[in-house]
């Protein structure tokens, strides 16, 4: 064998040792993990009993501005779901469906009071706007329509899923065997029904 064939050979080995050495230990420090600057999809994506993610019933415009899920929000005032109000981020923008998105701030008290769901925004029982009222009723047993005109409950309209010890409730509205509108609401909200 050549001197420069041995060489390389002893090089080659001491890389191969002292990488499969390297390997085998720990490293010095624990590389940082990065958090996420926004709240993930998942934990936005769900309306909860308090809320939509960091965003909750009960904060004011400022607060509700902060947490990066609003858009369109000014002033200070509420307007009970005027345009000043806002949407939710990604809210759409048709105004065939002005509602989907939108935000409600009292006008008294200048807190936040309702969140309309829209697209994928869902419950956790997976109720969105588009499910079947069939799989509105598997999810919430207790909810039902307006009355019909014999006074009895049916499956098109407004109904509310009550959400104990939240001081919320949903409201869901029914229209031809689909949820039309899903929002959750504080049962001091003071805009409207």
């Amino acid at each position: 064998m050549s001197v420069h064939r041995r060489w390389f050979a002893i090089a080659l080995l001491t890389t191969t040792a002292l990488a499969v050495s390297a390997c085998a230990g720990t490293p010095a420090t624990t590389p940082a993990t990065s958090a996420a600057s926004t709240p993930s999809a998942a934990a936005t994506d769900t309306l909860t009993a308090t809320g939509y993610g960091a965003l909750q019933i009960g904060m004011t415009k400022a607060e509700a501005t902060a947490t990066g899920l609003t858009s369109g929000i000014s002033g200070t005032a509420g307007t009970c779901g005027a345009s000043d109000d806002g949407t939710l981020a990604g809210a759409p923008t048709d105004d065939s469906d002005y509602v989907l998105g939108t935000l409600v701030f009292s006008a008294n008290s200048g807190k936040l009071v309702a969140i309309y769901a829209y697209g994928p925004v869902a419950t956790p029982e997976g109720i969105t706007v588009g499910s079947t009222v069939a799989d509105l009723k598997a999810a919430y047993p207790g909810w039902s329509g307006e009355p019909d005109e014999d006074g009895k409950a049916s499956d098109e309209g407004r109904g509310y899923v009550e959400l104990p010890g939240s001081g919320n409730t949903y409201r869901i509205v029914a229209d031809s065997g689909k949820v039309v509108e899903l929002s959750l609401d504080s049962l001091q909200q003071d805009c409207y029904e």
